[in-house]
């Protein structure tokens, strides 16, 4: 073997420092400098041997199938990684998250590359185990790495403890960038894993403060983003959409391509969500455009996932159920189990306003059965709403007690949309069960509430309260017409 070996030392900061891991062309298998001589060989011990020749076979004689998938044809790197750490050669093992793969049609170096691939595992399994090997510069970056891997993951109590380590690093060292990067990281998780929406506000508005103090564009373009994203989880969508434009012209204007795809088609669904949804279908195509050029899975089932959401907001529900079934496909890939609830709710709820209940309840059941290792408030009203709907309609009483969960739900939560899709809930409930005026009462409440024009939701509640009201005076209609002709005769 051809190897030039280096005893295991301590890996100093300042080493690091003087590789530049921007530049991943400049970072190739040779940069490794894996050379053995035959005297260190002859005083190696079995198992040190038996990792080096793993490095050297997965370095050199390992050739994925021309099918394989992307995380097969990076296998090599990953397999050679953990042989390195195994031997405690931590810097050679550093070097390796800098490789450049550009050959293999990748556009970003590897370990930011296993993130657009939508491999947030195995970023876990890499980032976990440089912790504490090198210096606190290098600690924010793993923990940076490892809180927004956890966070797509859904594990959310694992990902802010990664933010708040790096903060707290952060903090004592003056490393004010990395301070931002973690505010923003905590806002991410607050916002959309944990519902809470003010927290999330206070934690990207700091990232923001921080970004504008240093000149960083790129952070102050992710709390703008942020900020935007939080109104909108919140429902708010006129302040979502004044951030988020912000955002969208920041992008652009610092040609930042993965900013500029992802904020695109939030705009776009923000207009959906407000009912100006052929504004909003351009916008979200473009994201989707964006995510096929550059191989970006996560951001192609969003895409995929909001054009099914927008055609049924336009009630062509065949092409939203193809969009939706095409995002579900990609998710499964990449195994986020918070972004599967949504897309098969969104399927559920479909399928009940086409009055297909068993399939309905199918999809429905699997998404809260999904969310139950999730603290997403949000899908589990809209998930409880939607099952009571469909046992509303199928007059089977679990719908109360799903409704009862879904109202508490809103009331705390303190969304007037939410709350008023839940009256809207319960007054379906009634009124299949024949208790009409009651029913009208809670429909009034309702659209007081949160009245129909506000978003493509409350529209969609109000075409089902008249729809069914109507269906209903329509059976009344034909019955009476039928008695009076019996009686007649």
């Amino acid at each position: 073997m051809n190897f030039n070996y280096i005893k295991p030392s301590a890996v100093t900061e300042n080493l690091l420092q003087n590789i530049d891991f921007t530049v991943g062309g400049e970072l190739t298998i040779s940069s490794l400098e894996i050379n053995l001589t035959p005297s260190q060989l002859s005083t190696m011990s079995a198992w040190e041997f038996g990792h080096w020749i793993a490095i050297e076979n997965w370095l050199t004689d390992y050739y994925p199938d021309t099918n394989a998938t992307t995380l097969d044809k990076v296998r090599g790197y990953l397999e050679a990684f953990h042989h390195l750490c195994e031997l405690s050669e931590w810097e050679r093992a550093f070097k390796i998250l800098f490789l450049d793969i550009s050959f293999l049609g990748a556009k970003k170096i590897l370990h930011e590359q296993l993130f657009v691939w939508g491999y947030y595992q195995e970023q876990i399994n890499i980032y976990k185990r440089l912790l504490n090997r090198f210096g606190t510069g290098t600690d924010c970056f793993l923990l940076n790495h490892l809180g927004r891997a956890y966070g797509y993951l859904g594990q959310s109590q694992e990902g802010i403890s990664c933010h708040q380590q790096e903060l707290n690093i952060a903090a004592k060292t003056n490393n004010y960038a990395a301070e931002a990067q973690a505010h923003g990281g905590l806002g991410r998780i607050y916002g959309w894993q944990l519902d809470e929406y003010e927290k999330a506000i206070f934690y990207y508005q700091q990232q923001l403060k921080i970004s504008r103090i240093i000149n960083d564009k790129s952070q102050e373009l992710s709390g703008i983003f942020g900020i935007a994203n939080a109104y909108f989880l919140f429902l708010d969508y006129h302040q979502a959409i004044k951030f988020g434009k912000q955002a969208l012209a920041l992008a652009e204007t610092s040609h930042d391509v993965d900013m500029e795809m992802e904020i695109s088609g939030f705009v776009g669904i923000v207009y959906s969500q407000m009912g100006l949804v052929k504004k909003g279908i351009p916008l979200i195509k473009k994201q989707l455009s964006l995510s096929l050029k550059n191989v970006n899975l996560y951001q192609q089932s969003l895409a995929l996932d909001r054009l099914g959401i927008a055609y049924v907001n336009l009630q062509e529900y065949e092409i939203g159920i193809e969009y939706l079934q095409e995002a579900l496909k990609i998710i499964d890939i990449l195994g986020v189990p918070v972004e599967k609830s949504k897309i098969l709710l969104n399927l559920g709820s479909i399928y009940a306003r086409l009055k297909n209940y068993v399939l309905a309840l199918d999809f429905l059941l699997t998404a809260l059965n999904i969310l139950g290792i999730s603290d997403n408030k949000i899908q589990q009203i809209y998930g409880r709403i939607n099952l009571a709907y469909c046992y509303s309609c199928l007059k089977q009483s679990e719908a109360l007690e799903h409704l009862q969960i879904a109202m508490n739900l809103a009331k705390n939560f303190k969304s007037p949309e939410l709350l008023s899709m839940a009256f809207a809930g319960l007054a379906n409930y009634y009124w299949h069960q024949g208790n009409y005026i009651y029913a009208l009462k809670l429909i009034i409440r309702s659209f007081w509430i949160y009245p129909p024009w506000k978003s493509s939701n409350s529209r969609m509640v109000f075409r089902e309260v008249i729809q069914v009201i109507s269906n209903s005076i329509m059976g009344m209609m034909q019955k009476c017409t039928i008695y009076l002709r019996g009686n007649r005769k």
